[in-house]
């Protein structure tokens, strides 16, 4: 994470703070164009790492719009059954339609704009609403964060 961060550095972005071993870091920029911002550094990563990976960035102004928006947050839910799998950009109403008419039993869903909430009653790691089950429903990239995660993204966002 040490040289993730000094990569951020290298490119321009100013302030990284990284988030334990889980890819997340947080920077300022002056750069506004989110698509921009990524290509930055997916390039950087290839040239750095020598890895492809998909970047998804988002803003600060945006995580707690996130958090408060959660339609399975209540005081009765154990948060650890909660979960936020952000897309890389708004899929298609049709494949939206298309993937809410699976049913997924326990495990409930909700896709509002580009995050899909998520409500695992057992293991994330055991059920079918996985990145790649999105990213082949909604031709999209992304990524899932856990509820704690994504709160303490907010926290350091806050700093």
């Amino acid at each position: 994470m040490a040289e993730l961060k000094a990569m951020f550095s290298t490119i321009g972005f100013k302030n990284p703070i990284t988030y334990i071993q889980s890819g997340n870091v947080i920077f300022d920029s002056e750069i506004e164009d989110v698509e921009i911002i990524e290509s930055l550094i997916s390039k950087a990563i290839l040239h750095t790492f020598g890895h492809e990976v998909p970047v998804l960035v988002k803003k600060s102004s945006d995580f707690d719009s996130i958090i408060d928006s959660n339609p399975f947050y209540s005081d009765s839910v154990d948060t650890k059954q909660l979960h936020f799998t952000f897309l890389n950009r708004i899929p298609s109403s049709v494949d939206v339609e298309n993937v809410e008419l699976t049913d997924f039993g326990v495990d409930k869903f909700k896709i509002i704009r580009d995050t899909v909430y998520l409500c695992i009653e057992n293991s994330y790691h055991k059920t079918k609403l996985s990145n790649l089950f999105f990213e082949k429903q909604l031709n999209v990239s992304t990524t899932t964060r856990n509820w704690n995660t994504a709160n303490k993204l907010v926290v350091l966002l806050k700093k």
